[in-house]
């Protein structure tokens, strides 16, 4: 379904950038630099849709360059709007940025982009605190953080923001499962 989505949003970039497609799948560094403000959904769509293919691949090692493309999409809608849709696309990148070293990962930059992504939501979106409990604290055997985190995602209202109140919902449903596995994960 994600390489699916994948292939909707490839579609989308096309109607403004003729051969983005085919961009992609090589150096896509000139398609990005031309692409502009409106893009920016598309981007990030692209991006999670990619990126979600590949985490859920049967075989992701022949496909790990991709990340390189994952990586760029997001970064580029990072540089035309930072604070898009209360800080989505630094979600997005804390998970990305939770990869190991080797991948390109880094659980500094994945703070900076946890820290921009709850001041942008007024910390209201529960998957950032989600993403980095599981993506760095965990990883880290930071019990005590992993907890925190979790314990404040569930602690978010998800009615100061109906229109991100699934994705809450399902971000806290998401924590209250990690807490209750916490003695099996540390």
């Amino acid at each position: 379904m994600y390489d699916r989505a994948r292939g909707y949003c490839v579609r989308a970039l096309e109607l403004r950038h003729p051969g983005a497609g085919k961009a992609l799948q090589g150096d896509p560094k000139g398609l990005l630099a031309s692409m502009a403000a409106p893009d920016v959904p598309a981007l990030y769509w692209t991006g999670v849709a990619w990126g979600g293919g590949l985490l859920l691949s049967n075989n992701p090692l022949p496909r790990i360059g991709e990340l390189i493309t994952v990586r760029a999409l997001l970064t580029r809608a990072l540089q035309l709007d930072d604070a898009w849709q209360g800080g989505t696309i630094h979600e997005a990148m804390i998970a990305l940025d939770s990869l190991p070293v080797l991948l390109g990962g880094s659980a500094s930059r994945a703070r900076e982009h946890f820290n921009r992504a709850v001041a942008l939501a007024n910390g209201e979106s529960a998957f950032a605190y989600v993403a980095l409990a599981t993506g760095v604290a965990q990883p880290a055997k930071d019990r005590a953080e992993f907890e925190r985190l979790l314990r404040a995602a569930i602690a978010i209202d998800v009615s100061k923001r109906p229109s991100i109140r699934l994705a809450n919902l399902i971000a806290q449903k998401r924590a209250r499962y990690l807490l209750s596995q916490t003695d099996k994960l540390f």
